[in-house]
């Protein structure tokens, strides 16, 4: 719902451009060549993100097909970096990974929300770790630190997207800018349609996809968690 609410509110959209199909091609490329690996481990969460991405980009919402991309590449590198280690190194890991995602944040002029969101379990589960390991319950404690570590994969993966978008954006000269809908360059009014309107539709569709996942997430990392 920020999404429709921002956009609501935007007076200039920026055209189509194939700046981000680029990018989503590319990052679908480095998936399929590491997708074998996961569907053979069968998981699920990664493989609805990459689906999620080609569905994407076959309705051409390319920035919302890199999200779920550059995601699916991040859980794909927790799993490769948690894999057989112990509890010291992963939580000292966790720690680096939380304190460097967290020092590029602060130097932003923007806060995005994903990566902030994703940031904040991933201090949750360093802690519960430690809480987990103080009480001899080690084996818990290193599952705790192993979802940790990929919720701050995805924390930076989501950040240098979201900063990726601002600076392409940021960049585009407002006289290549266009109209939002009900308004027009030089206080011209213009009616809205179905059709003008049809982003607003998508954006909705976008976020609650979104959110979706970042549930369905969560329920992965607290079963692996338990288990």
């Amino acid at each position: 719902m920020a999404f429709y609410n921002f956009s609501r509110s935007s007076e200039r959209f920026a055209r189509p451009n194939d700046f981000f199909k680029k990018e989503l091609d590319s990052y679908l490329v480095e998936l399929e060549n590491k997708i074998a690996v996961v569907q053979e481990e069968g998981n699920d969460d990664i493989l609805r993100r990459v689906n999620s991405a080609k569905v994407q980009k076959e309705f051409e919402w390319y920035t919302g097909g890199v999200f779920d991309a550059v995601s699916a590449l991040a859980l794909i590198k927790g799993e490769g970096e948690t894999e057989a280690k112990d509890y010291n190194s992963l939580e000292l890991e966790l720690d680096s990974k939380i304190l460097a995602v967290d020092a590029e944040l602060k130097d932003l002029n923007f806060q995005p929300v994903w990566a902030n969101l994703y940031l904040d379990h991933a201090r949750y589960y360093l802690n519960g770790a430690r809480f987990y390991y103080s009480n001899a319950q080690e084996s818990r404690a290193v599952e705790m630190l192993k979802s940790g570590v990929s919720l701050a994969l995805l924390a930076e993966s989501n950040l240098k997207a979201a900063t990726q978008a601002i600076e392409h954006f940021s960049s585009i000269p407002e006289t290549e800018l266009v109209a939002g809908p009900g308004k027009a360059p030089f206080g011209v009014s213009v009616q809205v349609t179905p059709e003008n309107n049809f982003l607003y539709y998508a954006i909705i569709i976008l976020a609650i996809g979104l959110a979706g996942s970042l549930i369905l997430l969560f329920i992965a990392v607290s079963k692996r968690s338990k288990g």
